[in-house]
């Protein structure tokens, strides 16, 4: 048509849009050589990395003198003030496991606000147990139990008791995986004495941490923790202790739950306590760390969920609870009714 302005259309494209699209790929390919020399460049940094990692100098073997480096050992510096108390106990040889670990090494004594750590004696059970009890009564395996029983002390320090029935329930879980996880980190700084592997051995959440460090993820360092390192603890106090240890405490939670759901009403044990549960959270997660405190609850996004059977377990609880109520008031109902007839008549 007359006075009709002609278009260059390619496949629908207008002319500008056909050269910006030109334009584009001319940068695209620009950037894909700029992203593949970027990833040649962390490549190579890794590498660099992963060798100094494996720099036998900053590993020194266990049989040479270890050498001093300034560090203030925050949890083993806390652990001196702690107070326990020593209990002998005979060695049972049917209460240990696949590892000749004892399932109860020690103790917090709630009632009392003690701390009880077991020092075990050998009854003559032969020598393949003799080794097993000397390591058990080890210093040092000693000082990772205070410290797993020391969290429990921290913990107690804020209420639990404020939380709607599922909380609280996860709150015991919480308390134990704090536990788990002082007892890393207090082996974590005499790693960094020593650069021994070996004082991780005893527990599947500090053999998590320590495959961790071995596969290069990260190198913990005096006075510093990445991020990435956080994350591998919450990971080695939760999933690793609901694979391994979680099964040994159903049957104490349990009592403990239920004890705690005949305290208080069906509208208590079911209210939104989430941000309650955060700050708890934030008290069982926070740790002394050279000279500062660090917050490892930042470093979860939420608990793992509870087990199947533990839920159900409280689903039966809280309809029974609120099936007693609503009988309760049902009977009182009835009780001011029949009241109110009588004096009527």
């Amino acid at each position: 048509m007359p006075g009709t302005k002609q278009k260059f259309v390619v496949y629908g494209m207008k002319r500008k849009t056909l050269v910006a699209v030109i334009t584009l790929l001319g940068l695209g390919s620009l950037s894909s050589l700029n992203r593949n020399e970027n990833m040649r460049e962390r490549t190579q940094e890794k590498m660099q990395q992963i060798a100094l990692l494996k720099d036998p100098a900053r590993f020194p073997p266990s049989d040479k003198p270890l050498r001093y480096r300034p560090f203030s050992h925050a949890l083993r510096n806390e652990l001196k003030n702690v107070d326990y108390q020593v209990d002998t106990v005979d060695f049972c040889p049917f209460a240990a496991d696949d590892d000749g670990l004892y399932q109860n090494l020690g103790y917090f004594d709630e009632e009392n606000k003690k701390i009880i750590i077991h020092h075990f004696r050998d009854i003559g059970l032969g020598d393949n147990v003799e080794p097993v009890i000397s390591r058990l009564n080890d210093f040092d395996a000693k000082q990772v139990v205070l410290a797993h029983e020391y969290r429990h002390v921290v913990n107690a320090g804020y209420d639990n008791r404020r939380l709607n029935l599922r909380d609280y329930a996860q709150s015991l879980r919480d308390d134990e995986i704090s536990g788990c996880i002082a007892s890393v980190l207090l082996k974590r700084e005499k790693f960094l004495e020593s650069g021994d592997y070996k004082v991780f051995d005893g527990s599947p959440e500090s053999e998590y941490y320590a495959e961790a460090v071995k596969s290069g993820l990260f190198y913990p360092q005096f006075g510093k923790m990445s991020r990435l390192e956080q994350r591998v603890l919450i990971l080695a106090g939760s999933k690793i202790w609901e694979q391994n240890r979680s099964a040994g405490y159903e049957s104490l939670f349990r009592e403990k739950i239920a004890a705690y759901a005949k305290e208080k009403n069906f509208a208590a044990l079911t209210r939104n306590t989430d941000k309650e549960y955060r700050k708890l959270s934030t008290h069982y997660y926070t740790f002394n760390f050279d000279g500062r405190k660090i917050d490892l609850s930042r470093e979860r996004p939420k608990p793992m969920p509870l087990s199947d059977d533990m839920e159900t377990y409280i689903k039966i609880l809280l309809f029974k609870i609120k099936t007693r109520e609503i009988l309760e008031n049902g009977r009182q109902t009835m009780q001011k009714l029949t009241s109110e007839i009588r004096s009527r008549w």
